[in-house]
């Protein structure tokens, strides 16, 4: 049976699973240097999205030995020209370092080969069962269809091989999840209700209403001084929490987002329609027809896989 016509059929005969064990990765990069959008923190925690009362995750936290125990990765370089159109170099030194070599003291457990790192990464999801592999910004971290993520540059630099998913495991974007569903009709109202000294904290720097995992957050919570940590392990918790908050309310939904790594489901919301506020519904039907496009499948089965969606 081809990929398209599996992709068709896990669509088209979802069934709410007993479980979905989930496991979500996060990473911190570096940047501004010559050796940029290298990961030198990664953490990655996994459950059951059918579970929401357990907060009690499996999780693993690492430092790459590779990247911390180089300080030229950190050194930050940013151009300056002159009117003469000289290239002068400004110099410094990443803010973050301090505390990742301390860290990494603290422990040194946790500060590990990127090849041991990924070996193990590939167990837990072996040996857990894992059904699915997330990322908040999934292009950022992984990166798919030719464009190399984090990760994948990472374990190209170390390794000099290619970064495999887990044998048999989708994957799915959870930005574009929330993107389509949990910001909706409601998230926009809440925010234009709050308070002008409290609704700034909802907005980007450039005025935009934002949909960070930190923002999103603040919504669920309603609470707009949560502050997200920056920091991958701290990072995977939260972005478990949205995730299982968001399979609470729109498990039906996953199924529109669940692709292999021959066939990815991923498609990125335009940041337009957030600051639109285009309703969860159109853009979740958005989706869809992009699905039949990509499938193959008649336009007359695209009201067979609309789903009434309450906002």
């Amino acid at each position: 049976m081809s990929t398209k016509q599996l992709l068709i059929n896990d669509v088209q005969n979802w069934d709410k699973p007993k479980k979905h064990i989930c496991c979500v990765v996060d990473t911190e990069c570096t940047f501004k240097s010559e050796q940029s959008r290298l990961v030198y923190e990664i953490a990655w925690c996994i459950s059951d999205l059918n579970d929401p009362e357990n907060k009690d995750y499996f999780y693993k936290h690492f430092y790459v030995l590779e990247t911390v125990s180089n300080p030229e990765a950190f050194l930050w370089h940013t151009k300056k020209y002159t009117d003469n159109g000289i290239d002068l170099l400004h110099y410094g030194v990443d803010t973050r370092y301090g505390k990742v070599i301390k860290d990494c003291f603290t422990d040194f457990s946790r500060v590990r080969s990127w090849k041991d790192i990924i070996r193990e990464f590939n167990q837990d999801c072996r040996n857990l069962g894992v059904d699915s592999i997330t990322a908040y910004n999934f292009m950022y971290d992984f990166g798919i269809n030719g464009k190399a993520g984090v990760i994948r540059k990472t374990h190209s630099q170390y390794t000099d091989k290619t970064f495999y998913f887990p044998n048999k495991v989708k994957h799915f974007c959870l930005m574009e999840w929330v993107c389509r569903t949990l910001i909706n009709r409601n998230f926009f109202l809440w925010i234009d209700n709050l308070p002008e000294s409290q609704r700034i904290k909802m907005l980007t720097a450039k005025g935009n209403k934002s949909f960070r995992a930190e923002a999103v957050q603040r919504y669920n919570n309603q609470d707009v001084d949560y502050i997200e940590q920056h920091t991958a392990l701290r990072d995977v918790f939260l972005e478990m929490d949205l995730a299982k908050f968001t399979y609470s309310r729109y498990w039906k939904t996953l199924k529109y987002f669940l692709g292999t790594p021959k066939k990815s489901l991923i498609k990125m919301v335009s940041w337009k329609k957030i600051q639109d506020e285009v309703s969860s519904k159109d853009k979740i039907a958005e989706k869809i027809e992009w699905l039949t496009d990509i499938m193959g499948v008649n336009n007359t089965s695209i009201e067979q896989l609309k789903l009434d969606l309450e906002e």
